[in-house]
């Protein structure tokens, strides 16, 4: 299978109760990569010997823009012991065009103080961020404001907030550093998540849009606990690209 990982959020009852049983079993499924949301009570050194001993790369880490502000030197220093050269603000509120714009002034911010330690900085997206300021989706907004972070562009929340996926792939291209494959389902007006592979998105198509450097990673919604779903992403996976 390519060079793909797994969002852990995916798994997160699981791996909190079991993160090295839980790793090894997705490293087994021949996925080469995690991205983490949390780390499960474990310190620095033995998340990195744990890495080491699966063989899997950690591509990114989701961190709260609060935990982000309020403990920087700490988290940078997490990071650079498990090797993890990509941090992601997982969401945020905007209720007007002066959050957006203060959000974006201090991700910018944030991006020049992790760059001397070889750590760039990301935003994932929901839906909401594809709701209208001033005539331009908050998405847009943040990214043009706040040009020295990537884009981790989450194609579920992407669909559901009403675009054309492969369209705003491609209008976005470069800035598309990380994305999260994650499928749904329209039916009528009610979203329905589900494996990826069994919803609406085409991701062979969608895929031949990204760079060639944008990580992959899978994410599952459909539930915490079991392994099924990550599984079924693998097989439906490899055998599109």
């Amino acid at each position: 299978m390519k060079d793909i990982a797994v969002q852990l959020y995916s798994v997160r009852n699981a791996i909190n109760s079991d993160a090295a049983g839980a790793l090894k079993k997705i490293r087994k499924m021949g996925y080469m990569g995690v991205e983490f949301a949390g780390f499960y009570g474990m310190a620095a050194d033995e998340m990195a010997a744990l890495l080491k001993e699966t063989g899997l790369k950690p591509v990114s880490s989701h961190v709260s823009m609060g935990e982000l502000r309020d403990n920087f030197e700490e988290t940078v220093e997490y990071h650079k012991t498990i090797g993890c050269v990509n941090i992601t603000v997982p969401q945020y509120t905007f209720h007007c065009m002066g959050c957006v714009k203060s959000f974006a002034a201090e991700m910018s911010g944030l991006a020049e103080d992790l760059q001397p330690h070889g750590i760039r900085l990301h935003y994932h997206n929901h839906e909401q961020e594809f709701e209208k300021l001033d005539g331009k989706y908050i998405l847009d907004h943040i990214m043009e404001l706040a040009p020295g972070i990537g884009m981790e562009l989450d194609l579920c929340w992407c669909y559901v907030g009403g675009q054309d996926v492969g369209e705003y792939i491609s209008l976005h291209k470069d800035r598309i550093s990380l994305v999260h494959f994650k499928d749904c389902a329209r039916k009528g007006e009610q979203i329905i998540h589900g494996h990826v592979g069994e919803g609406d998105l085409d991701f062979a198509a969608l895929s031949k849009l990204l760079r060639d450097d944008a990580q992959i990673i899978v994410e599952d919604e459909v539930g915490c606990d079991s392994f099924d779903g990550i599984e079924i992403a693998a097989g439906y996976l490899d055998g599109i690209l």
